[in-house]
């Protein structure tokens, strides 16, 4: 990569919209994986300042650990080249998780991002432990989406480009439309558990019940 860019190309007004098959694939990479971290690339299409990514597919042969991932170039390059009869979709960026770690790209992260190229995204998915409830939203001061999943696990997930002009990675709007359907669904869940719990309590006072009539019985 020259280590000169036309600043001319790159703007301020970039956004990220996350589809919902590619919001599935990258949290659930980051959760089946923690606390290792996860790897993957996007695809999808660039429409003037807007990035849509639609799928995401994560290196099952990637090296990880708990402080990085690494993917061999060859490899990653014969994937990228078998996408092109698989996919009509691009690679756009990538994806990797931060488990329990700061949100924010590291430098080894920053240093690809810049390699990458003008216009590549990358998204970060931090995560970590939490009892407590929490709607997914978005974030605009943050520039960020995140909430909690099945009550366990706090999901935010941030998209940066690398600025050549500042020198630096910068985060730009991630948009994600489906953010009210996962509320639904965690709200209707939620519910279910409750009443699951509620009969699993009843079944349990009404086995303690019988066995204390078989007992009664047998005294008299």
């Amino acid at each position: 990569m020259p280590d000169f860019y036309p600043f001319t190309v790159l703007k301020t007004d970039m956004k990220v919209v996350l589809g919902k098959p590619a919001a599935i694939s990258i949290i659930l990479s980051a959760v089946e994986v923690y606390k290792k971290e996860t790897y993957g690339i996007l695809l999808g299409e660039r429409n003037g300042q807007t990035i849509k990514v639609n799928q995401a597919l994560s290196f099952q042969s990637a090296n990880r650990d708990y402080e990085y991932v690494s993917m061999e170039t060859a490899r990653e390059n014969r994937i990228n080249y078998i996408l092109r009869y698989l996919s009509g979709f691009k690679v756009v960026g990538d994806f990797h998780s931060h488990p329990d770690f700061p949100e924010k790209l590291s430098k080894h992260d920053t240093e690809e991002l810049r390699k990458a190229g003008e216009g590549t995204v990358s998204v970060l998915i931090l995560i970590k432990k939490t009892s407590a409830g929490k709607k997914w939203r978005y974030d605009a001061a943050g520039k960020r989406i995140a909430g909690v999943l099945a009550g366990r696990y706090f999901i935010g997930i941030t998209a940066s480009i690398y600025n050549y002009k500042k020198k630096k990675a910068e985060r730009i709007p991630l948009i994600c439309r489906h953010l009210k359907e996962m509320n639904q669904r965690i709200r209707l869940y939620s519910k279910l558990e409750k009443k699951l719990e509620k009969l699993e309590k009843e079944e349990m006072r009404a086995k303690r019940l019988k066995k204390m009539l078989v007992a009664l019985k047998m005294k008299v």
